[in-house]
Protein backbone atom coordinates (compact mmCIF):
# COMPACT_ATOMS: atom_id res chain seq x y z
CA UNK A 1 0.00 0.00 0.00
CA UNK A 2 1.09 3.57 -0.88
CA UNK A 3 2.40 5.46 1.85
CA UNK A 4 -0.01 8.45 1.93
CA UNK A 5 -2.84 5.85 1.36
CA UNK A 6 -1.77 4.11 4.49
CA UNK A 7 -1.58 8.05 6.48
CA UNK A 8 -5.08 8.43 4.96
CA UNK A 9 -6.46 4.93 6.24
CA UNK A 10 -4.88 5.23 9.51
CA UNK A 11 -6.50 8.68 9.95
CA UNK A 12 -10.05 7.75 8.97
CA UNK A 13 -9.81 4.85 11.18
CA UNK A 14 -8.67 6.93 14.27
CA UNK A 15 -11.88 9.48 13.45
CA UNK A 16 -14.54 6.78 12.75
CA UNK A 17 -13.72 4.89 16.32
CA UNK A 18 -13.72 8.85 17.78
CA UNK A 19 -17.20 9.29 15.77
CA UNK A 20 -18.87 5.70 17.13
CA UNK A 21 -17.36 6.85 20.87
CA UNK A 22 -18.84 10.48 20.81
CA UNK A 23 -22.33 8.90 19.38
CA UNK A 24 -22.04 6.24 21.92
CA UNK A 25 -21.73 9.01 24.71
CA UNK A 26 -24.51 10.91 23.41
CA UNK A 27 -26.80 7.91 23.82
CA UNK A 28 -25.09 6.69 26.95
CA UNK A 29 -25.27 9.95 28.96
CA UNK A 30 -29.13 10.94 27.45
CA UNK A 31 -27.70 14.55 25.80
CA UNK A 32 -30.72 16.17 24.91
CA UNK A 33 -33.05 13.53 25.71
CA UNK A 34 -31.81 11.84 22.66
CA UNK A 35 -31.81 7.92 24.41
CA UNK A 36 -35.62 8.93 25.74
CA UNK A 37 -36.28 9.95 21.42
CA UNK A 38 -34.76 6.73 20.62
CA UNK A 39 -36.66 4.58 22.68
CA UNK A 40 -39.89 6.00 22.32
CA UNK A 41 -39.28 5.67 18.13
CA UNK A 42 -41.84 3.25 15.77
CA UNK A 43 -38.40 2.24 14.54
CA UNK A 44 -35.31 3.04 17.00
CA UNK A 45 -32.86 1.10 15.17
CA UNK A 46 -33.14 2.91 12.41
CA UNK A 47 -32.60 5.95 14.40
CA UNK A 48 -29.84 4.85 15.87
CA UNK A 49 -27.67 3.26 13.33
CA UNK A 50 -28.65 6.87 11.21
CA UNK A 51 -26.68 7.98 14.35
CA UNK A 52 -23.62 6.13 14.48
CA UNK A 53 -23.85 6.33 11.02
CA UNK A 54 -23.49 10.44 10.55
CA UNK A 55 -21.13 10.54 13.53
CA UNK A 56 -18.74 8.10 12.12
CA UNK A 57 -18.91 9.66 8.87
CA UNK A 58 -18.33 13.21 9.97
CA UNK A 59 -15.35 12.70 12.34
CA UNK A 60 -13.76 10.17 9.91
CA UNK A 61 -14.24 13.30 7.13
CA UNK A 62 -12.40 15.67 9.95
CA UNK A 63 -10.43 12.95 10.53
CA UNK A 64 -9.06 12.83 7.18
CA UNK A 65 -9.13 16.59 6.64
CA UNK A 66 -6.82 17.41 9.55
CA UNK A 67 -4.21 14.76 8.78
CA UNK A 68 -4.21 15.92 4.81
CA UNK A 69 -3.98 19.76 6.02
CA UNK A 70 -1.26 18.80 8.60
CA UNK A 71 0.88 17.68 5.92
CA UNK A 72 3.92 19.46 5.07
CA UNK A 73 4.05 21.68 1.88
CA UNK A 74 6.93 20.95 -0.31
CA UNK A 75 7.77 22.40 -4.00
CA UNK A 76 8.32 19.69 -6.61
CA UNK A 77 12.01 19.39 -7.77
CA UNK A 78 11.69 20.56 -10.97
CA UNK A 79 10.04 23.97 -9.88
CA UNK A 80 11.40 27.40 -8.72
CA UNK A 81 9.55 28.90 -5.46
CA UNK A 82 6.68 30.69 -5.83
CA UNK A 83 6.56 34.20 -6.44
CA UNK A 84 10.42 34.84 -7.83
CA UNK A 85 9.68 34.85 -11.40
CA UNK A 86 7.60 37.56 -13.75
CA UNK A 87 4.85 35.68 -14.91
CA UNK A 88 6.31 35.30 -18.06
CA UNK A 89 6.66 31.79 -19.56
CA UNK A 90 9.06 32.98 -22.79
Amino acid sequence: MPPLLHFLALNLGTGLSIGIAVAALLVMFNVGELKTLISGAEDPWLAISLLYLMCAMTFGSLGMGVAVMSLPYELPPDRDEPGNGSGDQG
